[in-house]
């Protein structure tokens, strides 16, 4: 049996986004890192609803 290993499985960076934005559940709040997490946003399933949140800080801070 063999294993496959991180330097087996070359996936791209929208792949990545893609396959973490199908693990948001509709109606979540989402505090996404600056850069590549960003891309995340962009895969969203149609019809889902999110709240996507830069990280620069805490939600609803100072509201």
């Amino acid at each position: 049996m063999s294993i496959n290993t991180r330097e087996d499985i070359k996936l791209s960076n929208a792949q990545i986004a893609w396959r973490a934005a199908q693990d948001i559940a509709d109606g979540a709040y989402v505090n996404l890192g600056i850069g590549f997490p960003e891309m995340v946003a962009q895969y969203q399933p149609p019809g889902r609803r999110g709240s996507f949140h830069p990280d620069n800080g805490m939600l609803y801070l100072g509201a």
